[in-house]
């Protein structure tokens, strides 16, 4: 074919195109309401961006604002507000209300398509109208029945009372429903048009049922919940989780209830344009109902749920928020646990004990001091003739006094008890160490464990959004029914992660508790700590991370941090200790054997009565005066005590010897340690920064492949994996600054000092002492 030709073809193909665009099908929707508020009003906009998004480029859609009509709950004003959509040629109408939905729903036929959603719950079956044309009736599974028996699993009550609004109560026969559903319970219809009418009229009930108040406001949703937590009443609503969010108890309406409800509207729209049948449109679609409880108000009003609740409840708020006796920020934390902690107040009694040792050993140059007292009885023929030495019944008393003077072991023992004091209170140090270590390793469990709950919350959120893509999906006809089950699959894998997340939270809790001497049962909090900030702004932590990711000053930072963690190291100053009493101990076997042993003895004896045969002293002998006193000096040396003193000296110097190899294992041990700690921190360095990263291009894969996902571009498996990735690069990025911050407490206590403990000067003599060091080298 020559170009002359094809330039005329392809003129008359592009016009042909131009007037098809020209000619796409415009679409006036009109909606009418019983009352349009500013929460309608944001509803309504989602709505009509719905209906664009399914219709796409098949119609010009148009939501004119003359075409949005409320009646004001007036039964003929919603009449002339249809007939006057119909004269202005409106080509779908959208209709929400009590009154409108009644009003409508008794003509039998309509002009135009006209679309209607709901006006009763499922329950109200019999109440509903009829199939006719040009009419789609919306409707969801919704029921009071479920309702009020969800409320019962909560609370059981015996009497309740039953909010709805006038229209509603007006229009449907609610007795012959509640008559049925609330067999053996006492109930009262309380019909409302603003908040004041439910509040005024609750007598003595024990729950509320709020059976509509779509178009109370949040400040009145929050005026009613504030009063029945006062009241102590138990509440149960039929509106959307918003509402529980605000205050009131619980509700069956899923997340994703008006979703699905916009979804099926759009798809509805869609279909009438493609020339369907709106009567053949009518259905009763599925809300996936599930239970939400605000578990806050449910403290407030002193209920807990089942723990077989819990799996299959939407937990909405924090219990925590309301029971926090203290919230502790690191510093805190460590302070309390060198005044609180049991085993460290057990260690600290170690050093009374050692004390108490060196007391005893002090006390053998104490003198003895002992008194006696004798009596007896001696044959009175022996008496006779004993010249009066013995007499038959005699009595009498001693003072006696020994004094050591000195005493080679006895010094020796004084000497190693102070040793043995000194390593005593070193041990307590590392003690100390270990505890603050311990508190803070919990203080950050807590704050790890708290942020993989909230993490396991935002992945459960994730999962109810893929579940609701696949749902419309299936709804569209493009996947089938294995993708929902799939995904329902995981709701409820992710929900007992949750579980067991919100477990270990307060298993982390009750082990700070333990920690910190207090009732395991106490309710704490923890400030999350963020670097340069707050308490951590004064204490230079990210200094350390400077001077570590600098590969000009990481060496000899090691370097100096081995140097002073051997100086500080309580370990090494109690082995030193131990050392030196064992040292003695050798001396003392060694040398000890020719150091004397002096004492001093005294004793006085008085006799008190002397009678019977051989009393009294035959002529000629002197008699014995009847108090007399006794003194000298004893000196003893150890020559040979069953070679006590070689085997003595031998096992010292195995001691010392073995002391030695602990000395050497020890410094390698504090090398390791901090070799380790700064290897982990600088792990944490770059944890740090590429987490952020992850986490970043994990949301924004998940954003994308949910989008390819709802367009069928992916399937679920490769859903579900971009979930997983952005679930654990959120945990990395959550985690990395706590365990940044933790392996800074790891590498202080190789080193034996806490920065946050010190005071600014002690911290500034540490950074001059580094630089002292660096130019020094």
């Amino acid at each position: 074919m020559r170009l002359t030709t094809l330039i005329p073809f392809a003129t008359l193909l592009l016009l042909s195109f131009l007037i098809q665009a020209q000619q796409k099908e415009r679409v006036e929707i009109g909606i009418l309401a019983d009352q349009f508020t500013s929460e309608t009003d944001l509803l309504i906009e989602k709505l009509q961006q719905e209906i664009r998004s399914v219709v796409g480029e098949d119609a010009e859609l148009v939501f004119p604002k003359d075409l949005m009509l409320e009646s004001h709950f007036n039964p003929k004003e919603s009449a002339t507000n249809y007939d006057q959509l119909v004269a202005k040629g409106c080509d779908i109408v959208l209709v929400f209300g009590i009154v409108d939905y009644v009003v409508l729903t008794q003509k039998s036929d309509f002009t135009i398509p006209t679309i209607v959603f709901g006006g009763a719950p499922n329950d109200f079956g019999n109440q509903k109208p009829q199939k006719s044309k040009n009419l789609a009736l919306l409707s969801d599974s919704h029921t009071i029945a479920n309702d009020l028996n969800s409320l019962k699993s909560i609370y059981d009550y015996s009497s309740i009372a039953v909010a709805m609004e006038e229209a509603f109560v007006s229009n449907f026969n609610v007795d012959a429903v509640l008559s049925e559903q609330l067999s053996g319970v006492t109930y009262r219809v309380i019909p409302f048009g603003d908040v004041d009418d439910i509040i005024e009229n609750i007598e003595d009930e024990e729950a509320l049922y709020l059976g509509g108040g779509f178009l109370l406001t949040d400040n009145e949703i929050e005026q009613l919940s504030e009063e029945l937590i006062e009241r102590k009443i138990p509440s149960f609503t039929s509106t959307g989780v918003q509402d529980v969010e605000i205050g009131l108890l619980a509700s069956n309406q899923s997340t994703t209830t008006v979703d699905q409800l916009f979804r099926r509207i759009a798809l509805t729209v869609e279909a009438i344009i493609n020339d369907e049948n709106p009567s053949d449109l009518s259905s009763n679609f599925d809300s996936q109902e599930q239970l939400s409880v605000n578990i806050e108000t449910a403290t407030l009003l002193g209920l807990q749920l089942r723990f077989s609740q819990l799996a299959v409840t939407n937990i909405i708020g924090d219990v925590s928020n309301l029971e926090i006796e203290k919230t502790y920020n690191l510093r805190e934390i460590m302070l309390e646990a060198i005044d609180k902690n049991l085993s460290l107040q057990s260690s600290n009694k170690n050093i009374e004990l050692v004390e108490q040792d060196i007391k005893t050993a002090k006390s053998n140059y104490l003198p003895n001091i002992s008194a006696g007292a004798t009596g007896s009885y001696v044959d009175p023929a022996l008496a006779e003739v004993s010249n009066g030495q013995n007499p038959e019944i005699s009595t009498s008393g001693n003072l006696t006094l020994s004094q050591t003077v000195y005493s080679a072991a006895a010094s020796a023992n004084i000497k190693i008890q102070k040793e043995v004091l000194g390593a005593q209170q070193e041990t307590y140090n590392a003690d100390k160490l270990d505890a603050i270590f311990n508190a803070a390793n919990a203080y950050f469990n807590i704050l790890l464990v708290k942020s993989n709950l909230q993490i396991n919350e935002r992945n459960l959120d994730v999962t109810e959004r893929n579940l609701e893509l696949a749902e419309q999906r299936f709804e569209a006809g493009e996947a089938g029914k294995s993708d929902i089950l799939r995904f329902k699959s995981q709701r409820a894998q992710n929900t007992q992660s949750l579980i067991e997340a919100s477990n270990q939270l307060n298993q982390t809790i009750i082990s700070l508790n333990q920690l910190l001497n207090y009732p395991l049962d106490r309710k704490i909090n923890v400030e999350d700590p963020e670097l340069g900030v707050g308490l951590f702004e004064q204490y230079n932590y990210d200094q350390v991370m400077e001077l570590l990711d600098n590969p000009a000053t990481t060496k000899p930072f090691i370097s100096f941090l081995v140097q002073e963690a051997k100086e500080n190291a309580p370990e090494l100053k109690a082995l030193n200790y131990n050392v030196n009493a064992t040292n003695l101990n050798y001396a003392l076997s060694q040398r000890g054997r020719f150091f004397p042993t002096v004492a001093l003895q005294g004793q006085y004896i008085r006799n008190f009565n002397r009678s019977g045969a051989g009393s009294e002293f035959p002529v000629g002998f002197p008699a014995i005066p009847d108090g007399y006193y006794t003194a000298g000096v004893s000196v003893s040396i150890p020559i040979f005590q069953q070679n006590q003193q070689n085997i003595n000296q031998q096992t010292a110097q195995i001691q010392l010897d073995q002391l030695g190899i602990n000395y050497q294992n020890l410094n390698l041990s504090i090398e390791q340690g901090v070799n380790n700690a700064v290897l982990e921190l600088t792990n944490q360095i770059a944890n740090i920064e590429l987490s952020k990263v992850s986490e970043e291009a994990a949301r924004e894969s998940l954003d994308l492949t949910q989008e390819s996902y709802s367009q069928g571009a992916v399937n679920r498996v490769q859903l579900i994996d971009a979930q997983d990735n952005y679930f654990q690069a959120q945990l990395a990025n959550a985690t990395a600054v706590y365990s940044y911050l933790l392996s800074v407490l790891q590498l202080e206590r190789t080193i034996g000092m806490y920065f946050l403990l010190n005071t600014k000067e002690e911290n500034d003599a540490f950074t001059q002492k580094f630089t002292d060091y660096l130019q020094n080298r």
